[in-house]
């Protein structure tokens, strides 16, 4: 127990630092920030809050994808949800300090790529430690293991699938990509095998213990 808590801690403050990296290096949002961008163009709703709302809808999916209602992971995934956007602000402040957002085109890029590679890196260690994680990235696992017979390639590009095609609607609606840049893209499709490419080469000795019955 000791090392999946240690491996929470680890995977959390990672996933942080690497979404905070392609945000500050501004090639293009995530794929669930770039909706939340373009829900705020759409209705005026923050970003922040766009966020927390996918967040809470994913929480209700993940209920139905189990059959059955899970209170810890309801709890465990706005808890989640909390520290997340804290450490996500921290290290925007750092990144700042540290002269991030003044860095040139190729350095920029470069920057971007090694945060898509943190945040599946980040994803694979908390999944597998298994205590709490961002709701989305719970329904992924649920995805993976109950549905998909352990692969996160396809899971991934299930759950972000959903977001794709709301993204699409909502650029057709604003006659706009602007929330769209080449991490979106890069990310839809590497995301899926960094997070089993990293269940393999790091941290091999922490293993998922993610149940078929999901009695965890």
């Amino acid at each position: 127990m000791k090392l999946r808590v240690v491996a929470l801690i680890l995977g959390l403050f990672v996933d942080a630092y690497g979404n905070s990296l392609t945000i500050m290096s501004n090639n293009g949002n995530g794929v669930w920030t770039a909706v939340a961008v373009e829900f705020n163009q759409l209705f005026g709703i923050s970003v922040a809050w766009t966020l927390f709302i996918f967040g809470m809808i994913n929480i209700v999916l993940n209920q139905f994808l189990i059959h059955r209602l899970d209170w810890w992971r309801i709890i465990s995934g706005i808890i989640y949800m909390v520290f997340f956007s804290s450490f996500i602000d921290l290290f925007n402040r750092i990144n700042i300090t540290l002269g991030i957002t003044k860095v040139n085109y190729g350095v920029s890029l470069l920057i971007s790529l090694v945060g898509i590679g943190l945040i599946g890196i980040a994803i694979s260690i908390y999944q597998r430690a298994n205590i709490l994680m961002h709701p989305n990235d719970d329904t992924t696992n649920i995805l993976r293991f109950k549905y998909f017979k352990g692969s996160a390639i396809r899971a991934q590009f299930a759950d972000l699938g959903v977001i794709a095609v709301i993204i699409m609607i909502c650029s057709i609606a604003l006659r706009s990509i602007d929330a769209i840049g080449i991490i979106t893209v890069v990310g839809f499709f590497v995301l899926g095998p960094i997070i089993q490419l990293a269940d393999r080469l790091v941290w091999p000795n922490l293993k998922h213990n993610f149940s078929q019955n999901d009695d965890i």
